[in-house]
């Protein structure tokens, strides 16, 4: 008999006082734990036992939150971070939820991506986190009969293999076939699609009910690996506080006749606005329309005041 002794962390594949007894011969292997808990390990994988239980992350002590706010700001002045993170708080928060997730540092900022206040992930990487479980046995990725969608199938150890699809069908029903992204990448898209729901099912502990950023917001162009590129009108990725120029002071009469969009800050303000009184994305969208504007950019800044009364007021109460 063999022993093999690993130092470190048994998610990282070496734990501390963790005994890894490979026997000659023997049909199947076992890695005694921490807490001498027997793992099999089966071709190579130490496969850990599920558990209904997630793992509760110790908050951060004030001097590790004030060191990860210092490396936010360097980071941000290096221009090298996604262009949807604008701000050293934005980074810190991403940081924190890929921190509950077990993701890096520099992996949780190019692969999460908060919309509308909603985390979103890359898909890959609910799949990269799903075989760093070692409880992955097997991924099957086939196109349907005629190029119409997807099927996903994942084994998880221990259990029967799940199977998701996606077709076209499907994005047609949700309004989805005619956006950019499912017209220049069709089975990418349904690929992606069908992986996450997958995922979610058999890999529940990992995915802690995150859905991918174009299930958030369709509207969004990704790119092959579904990471985005752009971001939804509706959706504001900066700062949505109210700059100091723009806290309400003693303006002219605003006149009937000005057709000219508002501003960019303008329309922060309205998010910040309608998010604090309690709307919904789509309930403050629905607002907009009725005001005769198909998206938030294309509001006058005649309309603009009329619609800032309406979205001050928790949705229900515009009238009293």
């Amino acid at each position: 008999m063999k022993i093999v002794t690993f130092a470190g962390s048994l998610s990282a594949m070496v734990a501390t006082t963790t005994q890894i007894s490979i026997q000659s011969g023997a049909a199947t292997t076992t890695c005694v734990g921490q807490a001498g808990v027997i793992n099999p390990v089966i071709h190579g994988r130490i496969y850990k036992p599920m558990t209904d239980e997630l793992q509760i992350r110790e908050p951060l002590s004030m001097d590790q939150f004030e060191n990860l706010r210092k490396q936010a700001i360097m980071l941000i002045k290096t221009g090298f971070l996604p262009a949807h993170i604008k701000t050293p708080e934005q980074a810190v928060a991403i940081v924190l939820i890929g921190r509950e997730m077990n993701v890096p540092m520099m992996q949780a900022l190019r692969k999460i991506v908060v919309i509308n206040g909603v985390p979103s992930v890359a898909p890959e990487l609910l799949l990269a986190l799903a075989y760093r479980t070692g409880q992955l046995d097997d991924v099957g990725i086939k196109s349907l009969e005629g190029g119409q969608g997807m099927a996903v199938t994942i084994k998880r150890h221990g259990m029967s293999p799940v199977v998701k699809t996606f077709t076209m069908g499907d994005a047609t029903k949700l309004g989805l076939a005619e956006k950019h992204n499912w017209r220049a990448q069709a089975l990418t898209m349904c690929q992606w699609r069908a992986l996450a729901a997958c995922l979610r099912v058999t890999f529940p502990d990992v995915c802690l009910g995150m859905y991918t950023f174009e299930e958030i917001a369709p509207d969004i162009t990704v790119d092959d690996q579904g990471v985005p590129v752009s971001m939804p009108d509706m959706a504001p990725v900066d700062d949505p506080r109210p700059t100091q120029e723009e806290v309400p002071q003693t303006h002219p009469p605003v006149d009937p006749a000005d057709t000219r969009p508002i501003t960019e800050q303008q329309r922060r303000r309205l998010f910040a606005i309608y998010k604090s009184a309690g709307w919904t994305d789509e309930q403050a969208h629905a607002v907009v329309m009725t005001a005769g504007f198909e998206t938030s950019s294309a509001i006058t800044r005649a309309a603009y005041p009329a619609i800032v009364q309406t979205l001050s007021k928790p949705p229900g109460k515009q009238t009293e």
